[in-house]
């Protein structure tokens, strides 16, 4: 179920594996059919000299089934996802997966520590040059605004990401230096402490960067 706890192990989820099954049995008739037609070849090697030029064919074909048949069994055995660590499972729904196809490389789902939560920031363009290593935030949580939590900033995106309502970001991530953490998922405002400037730079910062761009200088 979502948003519970797993380990190490646990079965997740499952795929329909028809195909699978279907491609790992034919694989294995191909592989018992090579074995017959090699056998035949070597029995009749032994009275008919020119057989044997095809016990390489036969060799051959021989090995390229049974490869197939181990990657077709490679494959069943992905029919079965696990959780390779403990943690919180963290999805959607079941209903929203049941009989839904996927595609290579698709996220289904991800297993969060509880224990080991960070702070991703979308910072705007206008904000980059705040995003330095070890700058102090302030985090505001929606369910707490009148409290904040204390991070520091451990790495920043160099290039700008297009989000949701089609504006760009800089994607940033930074730990908790308070004892008391945010539970996964928890949203609010993340406020930025750059160094000390003059309050009259602050305030006009913005007006002439944006005067700047409308006139093009």
């Amino acid at each position: 179920a979502p948003n519970s706890y797993v380990k190490k192990g646990d079965i997740l989820a499952t795929y329909v594996d028809t195909d699978m099954r279907n491609a790992l049995a034919l694989s294995k008739e191909e592989v018992s059919v090579s074995e017959a037609r090699l056998n035949q070849i070597l029995l009749s090697s032994f009275s008919q000299s020119d057989r044997k030029r095809d016990i390489q064919v036969s060799e051959a074909e021989l090995a390229l089934a049974q490869s197939r048949r181990d990657y077709a069994a490679e494959n069943s055995n992905k029919m079965v996802l696990k959780a390779q660590a403990d943690g919180l499972l963290l999805y959607s729904d079941k209903d929203d997966w049941a009989g839904r196809p996927v595609s290579i490389g698709e996220r289904i789902m991800m297993i969060a520590n509880p224990k080991q939560v960070q702070l991703k920031i979308e910072a705007p363009l206008g904000d980059g040059a705040l995003l330095k290593e070890g700058a102090k935030i302030r985090l505001f949580l929606d369910s707490a605004p009148l409290k904040s939590i204390q991070a520091s900033l451990i790495s920043s995106n160099y290039t700008p990401e297009p989000m949701p309502n089609n504006s760009l970001a800089y994607i940033s991530t930074a730990s908790f230096t308070d004892e008391i953490t945010p539970r996964i998922g928890a949203r609010g405002v993340a406020k930025i402490y750059g160094k000390t400037v003059p309050l009259a730079y602050w305030l006009f910062r913005k007006p002439i960067v944006a005067t700047r761009q409308f006139i093009g200088l």
